[in-house]
């Protein structure tokens, strides 16, 4: 079963804030998952997502 993130929860899971992960959300380049809307007040992410997007990051940054 999926799990999903609040935007408020990004920064203590992935010490990002969510106005970074709005940013880099709407930077095609980046490749950040974007946020599922769920109602007009409500959006989250889906963890399996981020972990895989800053995972990826983290390999990327490591390789010489």
């Amino acid at each position: 079963m999926p799990q999903y993130i609040r935007p408020k929860q990004l920064k203590e899971n992935y010490g990002i804030d969510r106005v970074t992960a709005w940013r880099w959300g709407r930077d095609k380049h980046r490749g950040f998952p974007k946020s599922i809307r769920l109602s007009s007040s409500v959006s989250v992410y889906d963890k399996a997502e981020l972990d895989a997007w800053f995972e990826k990051q983290k390999d990327e940054s490591q390789s010489p």
